[in-house]
């Protein structure tokens, strides 16, 4: 757990670095730049039970692209009502 949470540390702190170095930019440009970097620099990290046959247990991969029918990665919203009166 020790091991993991430092990975998401140092993705954290990745994050922080684009954020500040992208600051500077307007709105529109900022988000465009901040996404395509945040592919580039960041990675998934897979903590795995036994070594590959390259003897690694940790293996990076990239982010995939943004899946615009994923409620978390799209822009998707879910308008919720309440009847409170019966």
């Amino acid at each position: 757990n020790a091991i993991v949470a430092g990975l998401q540390l140092l993705q954290i702190f990745k994050l922080l670095e684009i954020k500040v170095k992208h600051n500077n930019k307007g709105d529109e440009e900022k988000e465009i730049t901040q996404q395509n970097t945040i592919k580039k620099q960041c990675r998934y990290t897979y903590c795995l039970r036994d070594k590959t046959r390259k003897g690694y247990y940790i293996q990076p991969t990239t982010l995939p692209d943004p899946n615009h029918r994923c409620f978390v990665c799209g822009t998707a919203t879910v308008d919720v009502t309440i009847d409170v009166h019966s």
